[in-house]
């Protein structure tokens, strides 16, 4: 199991992975790293970053809503 694309609010999703300065960053937590392999490839494939936290237990709970990255908007730059 990889939990991934929930930290990002949908319509930020729909307005797409390029920003001015940058690409968004999805979040990827699992605690299969082929597993984690193909979801991220997957998230790239759509033009988005990728910032892998981890394990399920941490990097998870990470992206649960109240917590540091739920429905924060973050770019890497290019």
């Amino acid at each position: 199991m990889v939990k991934a694309f929930n930290s990002i609010y949908i319509s930020r999703f729909e307005e797409g992975a390029a920003r001015p300065g940058g690409r968004r960053i999805l979040f990827v937590s699992g605690d299969d790293g082929a597993a984690k392999k193909v979801v991220s490839e997957l998230i790239e494939s759509f033009g988005f970053a990728v910032v892998d936290l981890g394990d399920l237990k941490h990097g998870g709970r990470l992206q649960q809503t109240g917590n540091p990255l739920a429905g924060r908007d973050f770019l890497v730059a290019d």
